[in-house]
């Protein structure tokens, strides 16, 4: 495949940043986010916005669906 293509390795928080002995490879450094699900899911508990998080659409399906924990603000 790597005849084909070149793959793009992008850096990633707390994990291995060593640069691999594969050819083919491309290194690319870009801004780091630190967001996991953990995160997102935390952030829906507690009422707080997930905007720039997540995609629009995504947002309002976890909305929609009031998926973890997710209150509307007026609710109680």
């Amino acid at each position: 495949l790597n005849i084909v293509v070149t793959f793009v390795v992008a850096k990633r928080p707390a994990y291995y940043d060593g640069k691999s002995k594969i050819g083919g490879i491309e290194h690319i450094k870009v801004p780091q986010l630190d967001i996991s699900s953990t995160l997102i899911r935390e952030r829906c508990r507690k009422g707080k916005n997930i905007r720039y998080f997540v995609p629009e659409d995504v947002r309002d399906w976890i909305r929609e669906r009031e998926l973890y924990g997710y209150r509307p603000k007026n609710s109680t």
